[in-house]
């Protein structure tokens, strides 16, 4: 048995902790790791947290990241097998997610929380707050 990295013991708790934030939305966020086009997958949400916790701004870099690391491929949910998300995805995953309004500020304040329990202390992660920019706000679902 090997011990884990501190990465990959510090994104298993924070997963958790945005599984159960995601939880308290109370559906507007699909429970399900993958959904109709009508609902946000979880797996997309994890992966625009993800990218502003690695910090990189290049969403080559970062699918070269989720490629390569495992702790990174679990965090997100994907399994063993499989394929890792292109630039193209990681772009797309970031504009749907954030171009809902008010999630920007919910994963904003997701990584404030992280900060003042020290969920990423003794890790490699450099959260960059710039990269939960809203993108043009829309409204999740059908219209009122």
């Amino acid at each position: 048995m090997h011990d884990e990295s501190p990465e990959m013991q510090a994104l298993r708790s924070v997963r958790r902790l945005v599984d159960q934030a995601l939880d308290d939305l109370g559906g507007l966020v699909a429970a399900s790791e993958s959904s109709d086009l009508d609902d946000m997958p979880r797996r997309l949400v994890r992966l625009v947290l993800l990218q502003a916790l690695c910090g990189l701004r290049s969403d080559f870099d970062f699918a070269r990241r989720i490629r390569d690391d495992d702790a990174c491929r679990a965090f997100v949910g994907l399994a063993d097998g499989d394929a890792a998300p292109s630039a193209v995805d990681c772009a797309r995953a970031r504009q749907r997610v954030l171009g809902v309004i008010g999630f920007s500020e919910f994963l904003g304040v997701l990584l404030d929380a992280l900060a003042r329990r020290g969920a990423l202390a003794g890790t490699a992660f450099a959260p960059d707050r710039g990269l939960l920019r809203p993108t043009a706000g829309l409204l999740l679902g059908p219209a009122p």
